[in-house]
């Protein structure tokens, strides 16, 4: 029975390996610019959304935007905090955040805010790790700029797997 078996798995074998390919476009023209205008011309697309799901619908009226000012915006006529930027604490607005980020680019570039491997360690990433360190309660620290990359970048690596259990690692 196994060799019955095998036997017919091989014939299917050879069928489909010697079988002709099927090409649908083979001996076939490019359809002309004339063809692909009138397809185009009769194409009448399906709507998203039926009429029948349309009936089911809420009508809402429309809300209008008429000011953003930094944290805030008028909605129709109602002011609000905007939610919709990232700015709704309106920290552009403070002198003191603009000079320390003129301050920050000058010194480190606006490059600076890659991984250590690529850029390099500069002063902030030792502050940083000193700063979590102290707080953590441990002699030393290490920040790694993925999560997903802190395991694969500390296994390999003998002495750091010998100071695992004295340094507690924070992702960054």
């Amino acid at each position: 029975m196994h060799f019955f078996i095998e036997a017919v798995f091989v014939v299917v074998i050879c069928y489909l390996l010697f079988q002709k390919q099927y090409r649908p476009n083979k001996g076939r023209d490019k359809l002309s610019p004339h063809e692909i205008d009138e397809l185009c011309h009769d194409w009448q697309p399906e709507p998203i959304v039926s009429d029948e799901m349309m009936a089911g619908t809420v009508a809402r009226p429309e809300k209008v935007v008429t000011a953003q000012n930094g944290r805030t915006i008028t909605v129709s006529g109602k002011e609000a905090v905007n939610f919709g930027s990232f700015d709704f604490l309106n920290m552009t607005a403070e002198e003191s955040i603009k000079d320390d980020c003129e301050k920050t680019i000058r010194k480190y570039g606006v490059g600076s805010c890659g991984p250590r491997g690529f850029y390099g360690t500069i002063d902030v990433h030792l502050d940083l790790e000193r700063d979590l360190a102290g707080f953590m309660g441990t002699e030393a620290g290490i920040i790694y700029s993925y999560d997903v990359c802190t395991a694969s970048s500390v296994s390999p690596c003998p002495s750091c797997v010998a100071s695992m259990h004295h340094t507690r690692y924070l992702p960054g």
